[in-house]
């Protein structure tokens, strides 16, 4: 008999040789997709018997994750903002920073209930677009990718939730082509310089497609192309909502003012760390408040 708590500490032992990050949190998430539960649940039954099945399935995803295999990758599929999205190898998973963008973007909107149309520049798997959509009852929305199988799968996680019917996905390149204005224009571009690239974690670095992380020299290549579709593809008025991280807030913000807009801020997580940039699509100085707490921030108006 293989008593729950004791193979959990074997699991927990072998990620820690790893250096994989949070090894028991990651076993504990192993462990429920395997039993079929919640995580939070796993400590409530460490004293369960684990049949021999069990045991080889969840040794099998250990070993994957030994290898810096990221869950996600492992099991096919990832959890964000109430959706089931399926993750596809070649094409950028979703992370859990993406969750947290999409509500950031949701406070900013003065009316969430407007019959909003949004545009999603780079949408890869179709999270943010979707993410959205499924927040904003009466908003409808298209994704832009000039990748077939990252397009292939943003039509399939949107079938799949239910969002076909207010979700369009189509081939580009940014802006390119695109005509109509939107009243939200999102992106989450790739924003690592080429030559950090080598330096990213390996769940990164080895499991995400080198071209949805390179931003090249300088990690902004895609953030000016972005700014670029942004002032023809934004209506009068309209909001901007860009994903960054730490590094890149401050610079994407310049850019932004360098374009002359002044209706520009960061905003950042209940931890304190950038998440997003936004700009209103018009000329009016703002200051920048990068250190409220963002369930603080004002909306804009």
């Amino acid at each position: 008999m293989t008593v729950l708590k004791s193979r959990l500490n074997i699991w927990d032992s072998q990620l820690t040789g790893a250096s994989v990050p949070y090894p028991r949190q990651e076993a504990t998430a192993i462990i429920a997709v395997v039993l079929g539960c919640a995580p939070e649940l796993i400590d409530e039954q460490l004293h369960i018997i684990l049949t021999d099945s069990q045991i080889a399935a969840i040794d099998h995803m250990i070993a994957d994750r030994v290898r810096r295999i990221p869950l996600p990758r492992i099991t096919g599929h990832s959890e964000m903002c109430g959706l089931n999205l399926r993750v596809a190898d070649g094409v950028y998973r979703p992370y859990p920073e993406s969750e947290v963008f999409v509500d950031l973007t949701v406070m900013a909107l003065s009316n969430s209930s407007a019959p909003l149309r949004v545009l999603d520049l780079g949408t890869g798997s179709g999270c943010l677009l979707l993410g959205l959509i499924n927040e904003l009852p009466n908003a409808s929305g298209v994704g832009v990718d000039n990748d077939d199988a990252a397009l292939a799968l943003a039509r399939e996680n949107a079938a799949a939730n239910h969002l076909s019917s207010r979700t369009e996905f189509r081939h580009g390149n940014w802006g390119d082509g695109l005509t109509e204005q939107f009243d939200l224009v999102v992106s989450n571009p790739p924003r690592v310089a080429t030559l950090d690239i080598s330096r990213l974690v390996p769940e990164m670095r080895d499991h995400d497609p080198v071209h949805s992380l390179d931003g090249g020299h300088d990690g902004l290549d895609c953030f000016r192309a972005v700014i670029r579709a942004f002032t023809f593809t934004a209506k009068p008025d309209a909001i901007g909502a860009f994903q960054v991280g730490p590094k890149y807030a401050d610079a994407v913000a310049k850019l932004l003012k360098n374009e002359g807009f002044e209706t520009i801020e960061v905003r950042v997580s209940l931890q304190g760390q950038p998440v997003a940039v936004m700009v209103r699509n018009r000329k009016r100085l703002l200051s920048l408040n990068r250190f409220m707490p963002a369930l603080l921030r004002t909306k804009f108006r």
